[in-house]
């Protein structure tokens, strides 16, 4: 594929499969072909074949299974510019405390109560300091006591861990 300034276009089709029953996949090549009703052979090829180089071995009388489909593009020689949430000084959060709660510390020797906030309510320059979790949809953030994180221009938390319980920020 090439974009309308003659900018190439590639694409890449993977496959995770396992035999039923696995608990795990494996990431197999998906031939650039369409794919039809004849398939099925060329896909447990595929599968056979990347099987056989990560393990030495694949079971042809075993069933396979298709778990999710892939499709990474990529466009050759072009940049992408992240939209930053701006620069601003560094403060430690403040208000966005959803609740707070008791989570386990050996160091600390046992259960700490901690506070709880909310990533989407954290400012851009705002820190937190641990003891504290930091709740979003996709992932929660355990900060141990004297670690700290940082929201960062892109509203990443920038975490930065306590060694021997003091906080090693420059």
């Amino acid at each position: 594929l090439r974009t309308d300034d003659d900018t190439m276009i590639t694409g890449m089709r993977t496959a995770d499969m396992r035999y039923v029953g696995q608990g795990s996949e494996i990431s197999v090549p998906v031939p650039d072909d369409m794919l039809g009703s004849g398939s099925s052979l060329v896909l447990w090829e595929s599968f056979s074949r990347t099987y056989f180089q990560m393990f030495g071995r694949y079971f042809e009388d075993l069933e396979v299974q298709i778990v999710n489909w892939r499709l990474r593009m990529s466009i050759s020689g072009s940049s992408i510019q992240l939209k930053s949430r701006g620069v601003k000084p560094q403060r430690e959060a403040t208000g966005c405390l959803d609740q707070d709660r008791e989570a386990f510390f050996p160091d600390s020797g046992g259960f700490v109560s901690v506070d709880v906030y909310v990533h989407d309510s954290l400012n851009v320059g705002e820190s937190v300091i641990g003891p504290a979790i930091i709740q979003s949809g996709t992932s929660t953030t355990v900060l141990a006591p004297q670690d700290m994180c940082v929201v960062d221009q892109y509203h990443n938390l920038v975490v930065n861990m306590a060694l021997n319980g003091a906080n090693q920020l420059a």
